[in-house]
Parts: C-alpha cells; sequence; structure tokens
C-alpha cells in the first residue's frame, strides 16, 4: 500500500532523520512518483539500435567473458 511522502516525512522525523533531510526526500519522492515518469521510453532502443536487457543477463555475459579480472 503507498504511503503519502508527508507521512513517510513524518515517520522519518519521528526515527530523529534532520529536517533537511526529511525535506529533501519527501520532495524526491514527491517528484518521482508525480505521474512524470510511468511511461516507459524507446531511448535505449532508439541509440543502440537493440532491444534493451538485464542488467543480470549483462554480468553474466561480462563474467563469462572475464571481462572483469581480480
Amino acid at each position: 500500500m503507498p504511503v503519502p511522502a508527508a507521512e513517510y516525512g513524518a515517520a522519518l522525523r519521528e526515527f530523529g532523520v534532520p529536517d533537511a533531510e526529511v525535506e529533501f526526500l519527501i520532495e524526491l519522492f514527491e517528484t518521482n512518483l508525480d505521474g512524470r515518469n510511468a511511461h516507459v521510453s524507446t531511448g535505449v532502443q532508439d541509440i543502440l539500435g537493440r532491444a534493451p536487457r538485464e542488467f543480470s543477463a549483462f554480468v553474466q555475459e561480462a563474467a563469462a567473458a572475464a571481462t572483469w579480472k581480480p
């Protein structure tokens, strides 16, 4: 169940989170959850010319190719 940002802020204050941080988080959540981010864009596909893939698939491929070495 979604929690309103102001209610979340009140809970943070009860835990002793500083007011400046609480205000920042309230604004952050209100901005990110106001509906502007509700659609999926095609930017990755447009730029790369292929469909995006899961990050886990990228990691598995990179590990198999020994891209990351200790």
